[in-house]
């Protein structure tokens, strides 16, 4: 098995065999959380068409970076947690993850990584018959790599390959990346401090969410969870 690391949309443009699009502040995070709260996951590349869907689906709760019309919810765990969303469609709109899945589009198979399912992705890979896995760290708006993002990739990489890793290293260099700050900037209301520790809860969750597109063209998140995959926190999908 060789696995490989790219970094930006441009390397999820180049990202074959089993591809894992990894965005850990905040979209790719955000979603594990709100599987794990019970909602169907689907994924929209732009807020174009965002605002299109939601025209056709009102019901459905629109989850994005930034202020839009169309959007209903930041990517935020802690937020998200204030809703009761079990059994709703939520809709990730545009952001470094969700464009990174509309990017790979040479893939054989797509998944979310994070920190929150990283040993999951881990055991994973290694039960998968995958001979290339390409771990894409999308950056800053899929443009500028990010450090949080490269390490996740790289701390998923040694763990296929059976090389050690030191989370507790990584957390403490994350609080003063630029990544990071809009956690600890009380003007931010879009971004609670909680955030930070929710994004960076390893092994939160034993799954791991899959791309598929359907016929209309719009990519659905599906939680796989695989019997010889185990947690610490005895989280479920």
């Amino acid at each position: 098995m060789r696995v490989n690391i790219l970094e930006t949309l441009d390397g999820a443009r180049r990202a074959t065999g089993l591809v894992v699009v990894v965005d850990v502040f905040r979209a790719c995070s955000t979603a594990y959380w709100a599987s794990a709260a019970g909602a169907d996951l689907v994924v929209v590349p732009d807020q174009d068409r965002a605002a299109e869907l939601k025209r056709s689906h009102p019901d459905w709760l629109f989850m994005g970076d930034g202020p839009a019309s169309s959007l209903d919810i930041g990517y935020s765990p802690t937020l998200l947690e204030q809703k009761d969303i079990s059994g709703q469609t939520v809709a990730l709109v545009g952001g470094s993850g969700p464009q990174g899945l509309y990017a790979a589009s040479e893939g054989d198979t797509l998944l979310l990584g994070a920190f929150v399912n990283a040993q999951a992705m881990i055991r994973y890979i290694l039960n998968s018959e995958a001979s290339e896995v390409t771990l894409v760290a999308m950056g800053s708006r899929g443009q500028v790599r990010s450090p949080e993002d490269t390490m996740c990739a790289m701390y998923i990489k040694n763990g296929v390959e059976d090389y050690p890793n030191s989370f507790e290293v990584l957390c403490n260099h994350f609080r003063s990346i630029p990544a990071a700050q809009c956690f600890f900037d009380a003007a931010r209301t879009d971004a609670p401090e909680q955030d930070f520790d929710r994004c960076l809860d390893l092994d939160r969750f034993p799954f791991v969410l899959e791309a598929r597109q359907d016929n209309a063209g719009i990519i659905r998140l599906i939680p796989i969870v695989p019997e010889w995959v185990e947690t610490t926190h005895g989280g479920a999908a």
